[in-house]
Order: C-alpha cells, then sequence, then structure tokens
C-alpha cells in the first residue's frame, strides 16, 4: 500500500508537510508571528528578528558601517563611501576604507601624519630605514658608521692596488657586513681620520705599493694597533704612532696574531696533550723549525723569543 504525500494545510499551498499541518515556509511565519513585538526589528517595515540594539543583523551592521540604518549599498561594485570611486573589495568598502574600519573602527578616520625624523644627532632630514634619512642609511650600509662622510677626491687611481688596500682596509674596519670586519673592527681596530677621509693623503704617507717577485700588502707594525699616518691631529692627540708598513707575506706571518685557542697566549707555542708538554716552533722561509719540548711554559716561550731574534732579527 502506497502512502499519500501530506502537503500543507494553507489554501493554494502545495508544499510538502513540515510540522504542525504547515510547510516550512507557513511554520517559520506562524512561529515569528507568536514571537513578542519586541523580537522583531525596531526599523518600520522590517520583519527580521531582533539581533542586537533594537536592530536586525542587516541594520545592525549599517548602523556599524554608517551610523544610519537607512543607508543603502551601492551595488556597482564602487566604494560606498560618498565620493570615492575606488573599486569596492570588502564589505561594500575600497581596500583604503576598508583597512581603516579594520584598524581605527571608522571607515572615514584619517590618522594624522607623524614626520619622523633622522636618529643622528643634529640632521633633520625625514627618517626613511631604520632610524635614519636616506643619506645615514647609505653611509651605514656602506662603511657601517652613519659619521663617516667621505669627500669627493679625483685621483684616477680606482683600479690601482693601493686604492684595492685602501678601499679593503675600509671593508673591514667599518662595515659590519665584511667577512673580515671580526678580526678587525670588531676588535677595536679603527683607521685614523686623515687616512679615513682621503686616499691621497694615504698614499703619501704610504707611497707606492713595492712590485716584484714578492707579494706585498699593508702590514701593521703592532697587530693590535691601529691603522694610523702617526701626524694627525686624532694621532697626535691619542699617542698613535705610524704603525703600517708595506710588508711581504713572509714578514706578515712574523707578524700574525695569537689565536683565541692558544693557551699560552704567545705565538709559535701551544701545549701537548698527548705529551703532556709545550712545544715551541718557529717558520722560518717555508721551513717549520721545532725549538724542542718544554714542561715549563715561560721555558718554551723563552726559547721561542730567542729563536725570533736569531732566525727574523727581532729586537
Amino acid at each position: 500500500m502506497s502512502s499519500i504525500a501530506q502537503i500543507c494545510s494553507v489554501e493554494g499551498c502545495g508544499k510538502k508537510l513540515y510540522a504542525k499541518e504547515y510547510c516550512t515556509s507557513h511554520y517559520k511565519k506562524l512561529r515569528l508571528a507568536n514571537l513578542p513585538p519586541r523580537s522583531f526589528c525596531k526599523i518600520e517595515g522590517c520583519d527580521r528578528r531582533y539581533s542586537a540594539n533594537g536592530y536586525c543583523s542587516m541594520h545592525l551592521k549599517r548602523v556599524k558601517l554608517y551610523n544610519d540604518p537607512y543607508h543603502e549599498r551601492r551595488r556597482n561594485g564602487i566604494c560606498e563611501i560618498e565620493e570615492c570611486d575606488r573599486k569596492a573589495e570588502a564589505r561594500g568598502l575600497c581596500g583604503l576604507h576598508s583597512r581603516r574600519l579594520k584598524k581605527y573602527g571608522d571607515p572615514l578616520y584619517v590618522p594624522e601624519k607623524v614626520i619622523k625624523l633622522c636618529s643622528v644627532e643634529g640632521c633633520e632630514n625625514q627618517h626613511k630605514s631604520k632610524g635614519y634619512c636616506i643619506k645615514h642609511r647609505y653611509r651605514v650600509k656602506k662603511y657601517g658608521d652613519p659619521s663617516v662622510a667621505r669627500r669627493r677626491e679625483i685621483h684616477g687611481m680606482t683600479k690601482s692596488l693601493e686604492y684595492q688596500t685602501w678601499w679593503s682596509m675600509y671593508g673591514r674596519c667599518l662595515n659590519k657586513n665584511s667577512p673580515k670586519y671580526e678580526k678587525y673592527g670588531a676588535r677595536g681596530i679603527k683607521i685614523c681620520q686623515r687616512w679615513l677621509n682621503s686616499f691621497n693623503d694615504f698614499l703619501a704617507d704610504m707611497g707606492a705599493k713595492p712590485t716584484g717577485n714578492e707579494r706585498y700588502s699593508i702590514d701593521r707594525i703592532d697587530n693590535d694597533g691601529n691603522y694610523s699616518c702617526g701626524k694627525c691631529e686624532q694621532c697626535v692627540e691619542n699617542g698613535w704612532p705610524m704603525n703600517c708598513r708595506w710588508a711581504t707575506d713572509m714578514e706578515q706571518s712574523h707578524n700574525k696574531g695569537v689565536s683565541k685557542k692558544n693557551t699560552s697566549e704567545v705565538s709559535g707555542v701551544h701545549f701537548s696533550s698527548a705529551s703532556k708538554a709545550w712545544i715551541a716552533r718557529i717558520g722560518v722561509g717555508w721551513e717549520r723549525i721545532y725549538l724542542g719540548i718544554f714542561r715549563d711554559k715561560d721555558d718554551a716561550i723563552k726559547a721561542r723569543k730567542e729563536a725570533e731574534i736569531k732566525y727574523w732579527g727581532k729586537t
């Protein structure tokens, strides 16, 4: 026996029965009709359910966005803010007004523009990046110090060996991005103002780089000292002597600093864990001469110093 489908009891409605002899649509209207008046939107002619502040969800949204429950959205894809012809992206607003609504709660709010100045004392230029104006940001990026101001020089030696030496000295002492900065600038090695500001002065004091079979490079006589000329105002004030010379690779090797791993604090002397003793050695030419094994560190250091006098002529 086949079952007969029941339909809504409202005359003229042929929809399927849902509950209490009504279809879904008429049953919903019946429920709404039995609700108290305050359960509906207070806008006249709106039969939507109450949501908050006496408005349905639609009129409540209009009040929040436009402070007007009767505001009608423009359906042509243009921002709903008057006099704004930008394309609508979200909530009927363009990107600008949508961001203002999300950030400040009001699409018409225009924040005051605060002009931030460069952090360098005495500079009134507008801030550009990382606390600096364009000029000082460029100096920090290129030289590692916003106070470094190079004056333009005409010397025609940009591709010379002397200029490359001077420029490399700049990098390892001032540029924090240089791979050699840790061994120079980070250690406090500085360049005196005379050489810092002028390649011509550097060349006049150092002279041309020697040429020949040997390869030469700039060498600091005191390995812990600065790149100093010994005669500029800064050098005289701080007591910095002339501390640089052109030296061969062999001479450079005689003037190396001490490794952090060296517990003797003297180059050429190290402790051997295998023999439980101190070993001293020295390089002569490209040969390595062992000076002996010592139980006492002071004896090993003494042997090394005597060898430097004998083989290198140190005083």
